[in-house]
């Protein structure tokens, strides 16, 4: 959705807009990957350092931290699906309902 609110496209985008939206969706990747790659080292870490309870719960970490990773996929999907065409009002052209229902 545009700052104006109307719907748009990857094909409709403004000039600098379709390079931001990858821009954006990149960030998303690379700082999901930063911090499973972070909270695996701190797992790792822990089961080679701290005690077996501790160790336990931060091996939990590099788990929570997997949903992140779809963010960016998501975020391309939702970008590149087309617009809801939504009418105000039908045309005059538009032909009335059937009364019969067929």
């Amino acid at each position: 959705m545009g700052r104006d609110g109307r719907p748009y496209t990857i094909g409709s985008l403004p000039p600098g807009a379709a390079e931001a939206l990858d821009r954006r969706i990149r960030r998303w990747w690379a700082a999901a990957i930063l911090l499973n790659a972070a909270a695996t080292g701190v797992a790792a870490g822990a089961v080679m350092l701290a005690p077996r309870g501790v160790a336990a719960w931060a091996g939990l970490l590099p788990l929570m931290s997997l949903p992140l990773l779809l963010i960016a996929p998501l975020l391309r999907r939702r970008a590149a699906r087309p617009p809801r065409r939504v009418h105000r009002r039908r045309p005059g052209d538009f032909p009335p309902p059937d009364p019969a229902g067929d």
